[in-house]
């Protein structure tokens, strides 16, 4: 369609600056939760591997 009747096509739109500021914005965004949830992650492993024990004495983790 394009290589025949390209001539009555309209250009596609892009992004305004604004808009992708945003996608900036919300991809950094989704990085940092992605990244909290690793560390949170991490940190309720790490006990469970190693000292097995203390999550017995230890009140437990929400």
């Amino acid at each position: 369609m394009v290589r025949v009747d390209g001539a009555q096509l309209r250009p596609v739109a892009g992004d305004s600056n604004q808009a992708q500021a945003v996608c900036v914005v919300a991809r950094a965004h989704q990085t940092l939760i992605w990244e909290r949830t690793r560390t949170f992650q991490r940190l309720r492993s790490t006990p469970r591997e190693y000292f097995p024990g203390t999550l017995t004495a230890t009140p437990p983790w929400s």
